[in-house]
């Protein structure tokens, strides 16, 4: 599939919504999507082993949608699997708890200049379905992401909300399953690198669902490991982008190490002291982080709570016995 010069019209777009479990949002997302105007686009859904009413929900849209079933396996494969299916030069992306406004793939149309631009929607924060009234967009004024902005202290982005060249979206493999909770900002900067204009539109055109007290309950350490283990694959895969920029790199590995070990040692000690929260191992955090002074970064106590926490906290309550 050849990625034309633009999109002229939603025809030219394909939305791939992965869903799971989501018999009460995902029909909402999918009319958002064919109610697009003046054209609707194509849309596949990717129903990833739901086994709630979300499979008959997806039957009554008849042939105005193409699903394809598979066994549960995580968005990032939904999502690809949706990819291998695109037949159209640009696509684009939905969760299945979000919804398009009206007008959004026309105003990526007129946004997308080229074959190597891609468009990025801000989005109008809902939590439960009601708005808070927040919008979340990239705060300062450039009109597009690099791959130095992405490794900057600007950490807002709206994604995987947005249309993309289907050609260099496959050249990078789609999004990395190896990670859970930022294979979009992994996608988003390997997509940089590559030279695609990740042009930002101001204006929401989705609504993005947080879910009901979902800030509150958020593992903060836990998305700070995940964000961790995006730079970390970032390394793997490409390396002459990580040398090219490799002071940006250090210092966002640098900021989150360090909000890292602020919160390790202040965890509940009712759960022993150790996060709710998966680990990453410990030989791809020595390699993303071996060429640094980590002491100086984080502090030693900082890093060993993040290599053993479990060793970390025993040792921490032998010391406070002896006390």
């Amino acid at each position: 599939m050849t990625t034309t010069a633009r999109p002229t019209s939603a025809s030219d777009i394909t939305v791939v919504i992965p869903t799971y479990q989501r018999e009460a949002s995902i029909a909402r997302a999918v009319m958002s999507a064919l109610g697009q105007a003046p054209v609707a686009p194509s849309v596949i859904v990717v129903d990833d082993g739901s086994t709630d009413g979300t499979a008959e929900i997806l039957r009554g849209f008849g042939d105005r949608i193409r699903v394809l079933s598979k066994e549960n396996a995580g968005v990032s494969l939904a999502r690809n699997a949706g990819i291998e299916l695109v037949n159209t030069p640009w696509v684009a992306f939905l969760d299945s708890d979000d919804a398009f406004h009206q007008g959004a793939l026309a105003a990526a149309c007129t946004s997308i200049g080229g074959p190597r631009d891609a468009c990025l929607f801000s989005a109008k924060v809902l939590e439960g379905g009601v708005p808070t009234g927040e919008v979340m967009t990239k705060p300062t004024p450039e009109e597009c992401y690099s791959v130095d902005s992405l490794l900057g202290p600007d950490e807002s982005y709206a994604l995987p909300a947005g249309v993309f060249p289907v050609e260099d979206v496959r050249a990078i493999d789609g999004f990395d399953a190896r990670i859970n909770g930022s294979e979009d900002y992994l996608f988003l900067l390997r997509l940089a690198v590559r030279g695609i204009q990740l042009r930002i539109l101001r204006e929401p055109f989705f609504d993005k669902e947080e879910g009901e007290g979902a800030r509150l309950s958020v593992d903060e350490v836990k998305v700070l490991r995940n964000k961790l283990a995006a730079l970390v694959v970032f390394r793997e895969l490409e390396p002459a982008a990580c040398r090219s920029h490799g002071a940006a790199l250090r210092a966002r590995e640098g900021r989150y190490l360090a909000r890292i070990g602020r919160k390790i040692p202040a965890a509940d000690p009712d759960r022993g002291g150790v996060p709710e929260t998966s680990r990453l191992p410990g030989k791809l955090l020595l390699q993303a982080w071996r060429k640094r002074p980590l002491a100086v970064d984080v502090g030693l106590e900082g890093v060993l709570a993040v290599l053993a926490p479990k060793w970390f906290h025993r040792r921490r309550r032998k010391r406070a016995g002896r006390a």
